[in-house]
């Protein structure tokens, strides 16, 4: 009987759309509250010879390119994907990652500083 009860008030949740389901309801938090990457986009590094136009069509079809990045020691760079609305980070990364022509792809994560003091036991006698 219990069963029945649980499986009557989560069934309604697992059917409409936007209550469950794939769709992705929010951003994953840290354990202080911070967002852990921006809700919306996916870093993608492209394999050597690949552009933009060789994305397969399920990737190419839910992603936009915002802008190109080059870092000071990355000679392809990576590149900002802008998620069709809707779509989760987490599902844009998997159907990325399937993509023959994405060498990596992964959640635009945020750098948090943090501080943590050093185990030395004297350390607080210092200064």
């Amino acid at each position: 009987m219990p069963f029945r009860l649980l499986l009557l008030l989560l069934l309604p949740a697992l059917l409409l759309p936007g209550l469950g389901g794939t769709q992705e309801s929010a951003v994953l938090l840290d354990d202080y509250g911070r967002p852990l990457y921006v809700a919306g986009e996916v870093l993608v590094v492209l394999r050597p010879g690949m552009t933009i136009n060789s994305l397969g069509n399920a990737s190419r079809g839910r992603t936009r390119v915002v802008e190109t990045v080059r870092g000071p020691r990355s000679r392809r760079g990576f590149k900002i994907f802008r998620l069709a609305k809707g779509q989760g980070v987490r599902e844009a990364v998997a159907v990325l990652r399937a993509d023959p022509a994405v060498e990596t792809a992964s959640p635009n994560y945020f750098n948090y500083p943090v501080f943590t003091p050093p185990n030395d036991p004297g350390w607080d006698e210092m200064w």
